[in-house]
Order: structure tokens, then sequence, then C-alpha cells
């Protein structure tokens, strides 16, 4: 995290004494951009993890999500950390947000993260998009009958020419490909 959103989240007395018993160190990454404080060891970030447990660990990514959310970044790493945080808190972002960070991962070659976040769209919204990164994503990952599955769910006549492009598109392919 930044020095300022640690600072914000946890209070300037408390990173100064984590720095100090040696728990965490600050590093400059860009002379432009705020320090980045990291844990000093992972171990310390998985004790840290099970000492506040799982409610504690949901409280502390809604706080992120909140403090972040205000602030879009224009890094892609910045946007998919914290739409992956979004997921597993209780500050949901915008579906069409959640969406095209799926699209996003899944161009990376993430199809976990991809999946998690399309599905969560889905989950929400049940538009074409969501729908589209699933299949994409399941697809990818040698689920075809799965993916087909959420493709079979769509009214194509519903469907203006460019969505009916994209979804015949990707069906054929997967049908195509991995059925």
């Amino acid at each position: 995290l930044s020095l300022a959103d640690l600072t914000a989240l946890a209070g300037d007395g408390a990173v100064r004494e984590a720095e100090e018993l040696g728990a965490v160190e600050t590093r400059v990454r860009d002379e432009r951009a705020d320090p980045v404080v990291y844990t000093a060891h992972p171990l310390f970030a998985e004790r840290t993890l099970a000492a506040v447990g799982g409610d504690g660990a949901r409280q502390r990514r809604t706080e992120l999500v909140k403090l972040w959310s205000p602030h879009p970044s224009d890094e892609l790493s910045d946007r998919l950390r914290l739409a992956s945080l979004a997921l597993d808190s209780d500050a949901s972002q915008p579906v069409a947000e959640v969406a095209a960070a799926a699209r996003e991962a899944l161009r990376l070659g993430d199809l976990a993260l991809g999946e998690r976040l399309a599905r969560s769209a889905l989950e929400r919204s049940g538009g074409l998009t969501a729908r589209l990164a699933l299949a994409h994503a399941l697809a990818r990952q040698g689920r075809g009958r799965a993916a087909d599955a959420v493709l079979a769910a769509v009214d194509a006549t519903a469907l203006t020419e460019p969505a009916l492009m994209d979804w015949t598109l990707l069906r054929a392919a997967n049908q195509f490909w991995m059925l």
C-alpha cells in the first residue's frame, strides 16, 4: 500500500511502530509517487491475516475499497486489485467496472480472476457483457460445456446486431473448439 493510504487506515503511529519493529519496509517506487509500504517478510502478512480473522480481513478490504474507489487509477494492476478486493468486501463496485475488470484479467491471461469477476458481475446483473466474459473464461479453461450453458441462457432475438455478433462468434468458437 502507499504510505499515505496505510497511514489513513492504520494511523501514523501504527505505521511508524511497524517500521521500528521491522514488520514493514517503506520504499520509493517512483520519484513522483508516494512511498510504498511492504511487509518485511510474507510470514508477517500471513500472521496478520490469521490474527484479524475472516471478518476482520473483510472489514479491512471494505475500508480499502472505500478509500480507493473515489480515486480510480489509470494503472490496470490497480484497477484489477481494487476489483479483486471488492469481491470479498462489503463495498461492491458498479457492475460495468467489474465486467470490464473481468475482460482485462482475461486479456492478461488470469483466467481464475477473470472467472471470479465475471461470475460476480453476472450474478448481480445478468447482463450480456458479464455473460460473455464468464463464457470466455470457462472456455479458455477447457470447460466448454459450462461455457455453452452460460451462452445458451441468452435470448438471441433480443440482442442488437453487434451484441448478436459477439454472442454468436463466442458460441460458435466454443462449440467448434471445446465441444
